[in-house]
């Protein structure tokens, strides 16, 4: 029988084992293996393993917003060398993306392909309920069905800030064994954001790690991303990654590598509150205990998105992070070629998301939550729509070079 507690049908097998493995200097795969050779990895002996990657977008390999392939090859190395009866590696990505593709594009493919690791949309199966604790910010969940297959589960997420939640680790990654659209809802939900920073979002997800909470925790900083992530950042090479049987532990230390307190993080500090981990830098045993010489900070996301794009205006509410990080790299790639688009203050209008009230005619509508204004301007259909199909809406035409 599989020992450790169990969350709502699913067994974890860690402790609150606050260990953390880094590695670092050694390249993608060479990280995360020295990372999680500091683990006690005898959970996985004789067992079946999901793990788990950051692949929920169509983009090349060492971007910064997908899980690098070496890491994975590090990661799937690891747990074989540990004894796992069979290692599979499964995403549910954006709406729109197909996980399979996204994981050929990014160079996972070859990478299970070669250790004979099968490949998994996690979409593919029916759903399956979670009921969430009384006082949760939603009563229940449905997740990716084909999750409760496997004996142990590993969250491989990549080391990059978020627009929403700060950053975007081995936590948050979790949100993405969402099934389907429940990963929009997760972004809709109401409330405001409380005193210590947290908003629906992170509240959200701190409630699903209590009923999902993966058994390892793996953080590639390989190259990670900083700035306007999840998608829409600045590549940053840091060549280090982080593991832990604490999920909580692995994030918490990912952060110092980048800088930030794990405690200023919501999700992170309240997931720690409501047992899933520790956060507490004071109480986690690091491997090596120098690690801290491997940080260099990541700079953040801007806190008002007009002081990166002073030419635009932006309507958004309820939008999720896939349409803002879309919307972002339409701005990024072509502001510059639409400028005949703005209105009579001389600056471009944007709106986006399901709750956005009145926009001025001539407002560049984004998403399909935000319909209801499709009439108030160009209107590009999708969730999200990519950033050629936003320049097409507005200006009539496909863009010329390169553009996605």
């Amino acid at each position: 029988m599989a020992r450790g507690r169990r969350y709502n049908g699913y067994v974890s097998h860690c402790t609150h084992n606050t260990i953390v493995g880094v590695g670092a200097s050694k390249g993608a795969a060479g990280n995360v293996r020295e990372a999680m050779a500091a683990l006690d990895l005898s959970l996985v002996g004789g067992r079946s393993v999901l793990v788990k990657p950051n692949a929920g977008r169509m983009v090349k390999p060492e971007s910064g917003v997908n899980t690098s392939p070496g890491a994975l090859a590090g990661c799937l190395d690891a747990l074989m060398s540990a004894g796992a009866s069979s290692v599979a590696v499964g995403e549910s990505p954006i709406l729109g993306v197909n996980a399979r593709e996204a994981m050929e594009l990014c160079g996972m493919g070859e990478v299970a392909r070669e250790r004979g690791a099968e490949l998994i949309d996690l979409d593919e199966a029916a759903p399956e309920t979670l009921d969430l604790p009384p006082g949760a910010a939603i009563e229940s969940v449905k997740i990716c069905g084909r999750i409760r297959e496997f004996d142990v589960v590993v969250s491989l997420g990549v080391m990059k800030t978020h627009m929403h939640t700060g950053v975007s680790l081995s936590l948050k990654n979790v949100k993405g064994m969402l099934y389907r659209k429940e990963k929009v809802r997760f972004h809709q939900l109401p409330g405001k954001e409380q005193p210590d920073g947290a908003r629906p979002l992170d509240i959200a997800v701190a409630d699903l790690l209590t009923v999902l909470r993966p058994d390892i925790g793996v953080v590639d900083g390989w190259v990670g991303l900083e700035g306007l992530g999840p998608s829409a950042g600045t590549p940053k090479k840091l060549d280090a990654a982080t593991a832990s049987l604490d999920p909580v532990a692995a994030d918490a230390v990912a952060c110092r590598l980048m800088g930030i307190d794990p405690l200023s993080v919501a999700h992170v500090s309240r997931a720690a509150v409501k047992g899933v981990g520790t956060a507490d830098l004071a109480g986690i045993r690091v491997v090596p205990e120098d690690y801290e010489r491997f940080a260099s900070p990541f700079a953040r996301p801007p806190q008002d998105l007009a002081l990166a794009f002073p030419d635009v205006v932006i309507y958004e509410a309820g939008a999720c992070s896939a349409c803002l990080s879309t919307a972002m790299l339409f701005l990024q790639r072509f502001a510059d070629r639409i400028r005949e688009y703005h209105l009579e203050d001389g600056k471009l209008h944007i709106a986006l998301g399901s709750d956005v009230e009145d926009v001025p005619a001539g407002t560049i509508v984004i998403g399909n939550c935000a319909a209801t204004h499709a009439k108030k301007g160009p209107f590009a259909r999708g969730c999200p729509p990519v950033a050629s199909r936003i320049y097409e809406a507005v200006t009539g035409r496909e863009p010329d070079g390169p553009t996605e």
